[in-house]
């Protein structure tokens, strides 16, 4: 009798180990793959936080509502004192228009170099 609660004994020993093995086991595995989630994640905030920073650095480089309208009213005045001064001959109205072009190109680099010299006094 003594040799079979021995054997019994040992049988459960060796159940509780094997089992206790395999716990073991499934706690590195899962340790190892929380590891490389946690890689991944990481990899993937630090994509978005590029992301954000590429944002944020485009967003001070647009002009703001209020510069676009205080340059818009500009150009309105300038396009109301152009049509006030106005032609009387039929050659300062043709050449006027030859020269349109020419002004829109002028408001158009006034703008531009507005906006940058804003752009540097920002930063």
């Amino acid at each position: 009798m003594p040799e079979e609660s021995i054997s019994l004994t040992k049988y459960f020993i060796s159940l509780l180990r094997e089992l206790e093995k395999r716990v073991y086991q499934r706690f590195k595995d899962l340790r190892r793959a929380l590891r490389t989630d946690l890689d991944s994640l990481n990899k993937r905030l630090d994509a978005m936080n590029e992301i954000r920073g590429t944002l944020k650095d485009q967003q001070t480089q647009f002009i703001t509502r209020a510069e676009h309208n205080a340059l818009a009213d500009r150009v309105s005045k300038t396009e109301a004192f152009q049509s006030e001064i106005g032609g009387t001959t039929k050659a300062q109205r043709e050449g006027k228009q030859n020269n349109q072009w020419l002004i829109g190109i002028v408001i158009s680099i006034v703008v531009v170099v507005v906006i940058q010299v804003i752009t540097l006094l920002r930063k």
